[in-house]
């Protein structure tokens, strides 16, 4: 089934996802299903905090949903380059994360700004526990915070 992009964890188990689509199920994770002929390569998934369900990102900004995950109608027209989607802490939602810096926030997940230094690229989003604020990483590892994120340069190692 790989080569393995990414894993998730859900309420009893884990999920690993393919490029293919294809996702397998691991400890007590139900099998929820795989994608068939994805319209692109498969980048990340997201699972629900409590429900068994999730979310696969491809890499063209298109969402599919399996399980109790819920599907949402995009707000704008998926593009190239998604390389992130990540479940708000709060209920049912994501956020999409392209490598432009670009954040697309669906149900219940709030936007709370976007942007990266000219010259980077976006590779990850990590919500803050509450899911009123991210991080976004970028590939040089400057972490940009929006929301009630706080800047890495406030916080002290000790």
């Amino acid at each position: 089934g790989g080569p393995w992009v990414a894993i998730a964890t859900g309420p009893r188990g884990l999920w690993a996802l393919a490029k293919s689509g294809h996702v397998k199920a691991l400890g007590r994770a139900p099998t929820l299903g795989s994608l068939s002929e994805p319209s692109a390569p498969a980048v990340s998934i997201a699972a629900m905090h409590k429900l068994p369900g999730y979310w696969i990102l491809l890499q063209d900004g298109r969402v599919h949903a399996f399980g109790r995950a819920m599907r949402f109608e995009q707000k704008v027209t998926p593009h190239g380059n998604a390389c992130k989607i990540r479940a708000c802490p709060l209920g049912h939602g994501y956020w999409i994360l392209y490598t432009s810096g670009r954040i697309e926030a669906l149900g219940d997940a709030q936007h709370y700004g976007m942007g990266i230094p000219a010259g980077t690229k976006a590779r990850n989003l990590i919500p803050t526990p509450d899911g009123k604020g991210y991080w976004i990483v970028c590939d040089d590892l400057q972490m940009m915070a929006y929301g009630n994120a706080q800047s890495w340069s406030h916080i002290s190692p000790f």
